[in-house]
């Protein structure tokens, strides 16, 4: 059922593909990969998925009053599902959306490591560019301000636990290309 539905869609129209990078992580040690999709019909809506990975910068992890003074290094990688619905035009300008991202935490400190996993739920707003016309080429920055929760695994090395910062101030420029009809 599905197939056939995303065939009739398919057939019919071609959809907008975004394939994107963020350069925040490869700065960081790790790198980052998106790719959306506008179904014809829904223009104004994105719905993506991207992976990525990183090292903390140690101010981040400080953000959290319990882990000053710990010593505390720390990356993670993380799997996103993305929704966006774009204000004024399909797939361009003003954007309102979310992102919920499971995220795997490698953490250490002097006494040794630890590994658990944790959910991210982030409303966001960004600004979509086309700089060229005609071209696939854009930027999108983007904030958000969301909760995480630990799910799974230990944050605790010796006798000292790790703390997540419960509410996360993000933000990013994601490059990427569009593929697909350039009037939408």
């Amino acid at each position: 059922m599905l197939f056939s539905l995303l065939f009739t869609l398919f057939a019919h129209a071609t959809p907008i593909v975004q394939v994107e990078v963020d350069p925040l992580p490869y700065a960081l040690g790790g790198a980052a990969g998106h790719v959306r999709v506008a179904l014809p019909g829904a223009e104004q809506w994105t719905l993506g998925a991207g992976l990525y990975a990183q090292e903390m910068p140690a101010p981040l992890l400080t953000l959290a009053a319990k882990n000053r003074g710990e010593d505390w290094s720390a990356s993670l990688a993380g799997v996103g599902l993305f929704a966006d619905y774009y204000l004024n035009n399909p797939v361009s300008g003003t954007h309102i959306g979310a992102q919920v991202a499971a995220h795997r935490w490698s953490v250490e400190n002097p006494e040794g490591d630890a590994r658990f996993a944790s959910l991210l739920v982030m409303p966001r707003v960004g600004y979509l560019w086309l700089p060229i016309d005609n071209a696939g080429l854009y930027l999108d920055p983007w904030v958000g301000v969301g909760g995480t929760v630990p799910l799974a695994g230990s944050r605790t090395v010796g006798d000292d636990a790790f703390a997540l910062f419960p509410v996360m101030f993000f933000g990013a420029l994601h490059v990427g290309w569009r593929f697909g009809p350039r009037d939408a």
